[in-house]
């Protein structure tokens, strides 16, 4: 198959036309990087996927990959046709990788939009604290990093997280709980479905058994 005729393909299907494998397992679509921070002398390797997986139905040779963040995460960012929306501010530049029979033959991006006010909030508020953005003040960012200071996080800790999340994207909260994994006291719970406030209902018992408190029946 021709290129264009891929393009051609994907750009008149329909989306009843494909199987989305969702979040809840590995893509196998990953990328991993090395990162340090001389500012507080650590170094360590970074690693982002995918959120989803996509098959075209009537030929399996054909998929696409997309989440992946093409590493801008200006909340700032602002572009001509964005004007036209009520939330014209981007969140963040985001990959969709298109495969055929497994290689990787095209690559777009798309800019990711919150409409969410409280976002471009709590963005403008971490930007004037830290004094610039993740790009312009890269270190600051680092240094305040939870995977910056894991080897510090020994106390018992549950992290818990929706699994539909608008606030706080649940990909980022996975890479947290994979560096975490091996805390003798951390526990990790994601609610299905769940949006930002679902891990507030979990059961109380099990919330303080995973910060290690005895909690006897009856």
């Amino acid at each position: 198959m021709r290129l264009d005729e891929l393009q051609t393909t994907i750009a008149n299907s329909h989306p009843d036309e494909w199987q989305r494998i969702k979040s809840t397992g590995p893509t196998y679509r990953d990328r991993f990087s090395s990162r340090s921070s001389p500012a507080n002398n650590t170094s360590g390797i970074d690693h982002d996927s995918h959120v989803e997986v996509a098959v075209y139905r009537p030929d399996i040779d054909l998929t696409i990959a997309y989440g992946m963040s093409e590493g801008l995460h200006d909340h700032n960012l602002k572009f001509a046709w964005s004007e036209n929306f009520a939330d014209s501010k981007v969140r963040e530049i985001s990959i969709v990788d298109i495969f055929w029979r497994g290689s990787l033959v095209d690559r777009l991006n798309y800019a990711r939009q919150s409409d969410l006010p409280v976002m471009q909030q709590l963005a403008e508020a971490i930007i004037t604290a830290y004094g610039g953005t993740p790009e312009e003040v890269p270190e600051v960012y680092e240094a305040h990093s939870v995977l910056a200071h894991t080897d510090r996080m020994n106390m018992p800790f549950l992290l818990a997280s929706g699994e539909c999340d608008a606030l706080i994207p649940v990909e980022k909260v996975r890479l947290v709980a994979e560096a975490l994994k091996d805390k003798p006291h951390f526990t990790y719970r994601e609610v299905e479905g769940g949006d930002h406030d679902s891990p507030l209902w979990l059961p109380v018992e099990e919330m303080l058994r995973c910060v290690g408190y005895e909690v006897r029946d009856g």
